[in-house]
């Protein structure tokens, strides 16, 4: 049905547009830099109606403490996300 497609694209979109709005808060620490560390965190967010970050926990580790801070950092900076369309 066309109202189920129109609900997945919309949803889409929202998970692009909340993507863009953190990328937008990208940092990398400089101890990291410096000691060279690399590592890809992995995070699962829950946001209300209005674009506020109620929880979020972190799925998969970069393996260094140092950058699932930088990347937990990088998401509160981020909130408020805009809020969801209807």
């Amino acid at each position: 049905p066309a109202e189920a497609r129109s609900l997945t694209e919309a949803t889409r979109d929202y998970g692009k547009t909340i993507s863009r709005t953190i990328q937008a808060q990208l940092f990398y620490p400089e101890k990291a830099r410096a000691a060279r560390m690399q590592g890809t965190v992995v995070m699962r967010l829950q946001v209300n109606r209005r674009g506020e970050l109620l929880r979020y926990r972190i799925e998969e580790s970069s393996g260094h403490a140092l950058l699932d801070e930088a990347a937990s950092e990088m998401l509160r900076r981020a909130s408020p996300f805009p809020p969801m369309p209807d």
